[in-house]
């Protein structure tokens, strides 16, 4: 019994080391999707983020304001467009590619 109780609490703490880490890579490198209602296009852009439980903050460039990160970003005005932290990661969706 007592050593089911070390993995036990040795396996707690891994998980508590995983989750920490993942913590500080989502507040170090937070994953941005521009998007507007592009239809499948857009869709499945968040429904891969969501499938590989990415949390995300997605931006609607249908707004005047975020159109205007998005230009800034990227110099055009097409989505979706990934972005991890502060790089640019891909323009247009590309399964393989995020």
């Amino acid at each position: 019994m007592k050593r089911w109780l070390v993995i036990a609490s040795l396996g707690l703490a891994a998980c508590a080391g995983i989750l920490g880490f993942k913590s500080q890579a989502t507040d170090r490198f937070p994953v941005t999707l521009y998007t507007f209602a592009c239809g499948d296009v857009c869709q499945s852009a968040e429904a891969l983020l969501n499938r590989r439980g990415v949390p995300f903050t997605s931006v609607n460039v249908e707004e005047a304001a975020n159109a205007a990160r998005l230009q800034a970003l990227t110099g055009e005005m097409t989505a979706p467009v990934l972005q991890v932290g502060d790089k640019l990661v891909a323009k247009g969706y590309n399964e393989a590619r995020w």
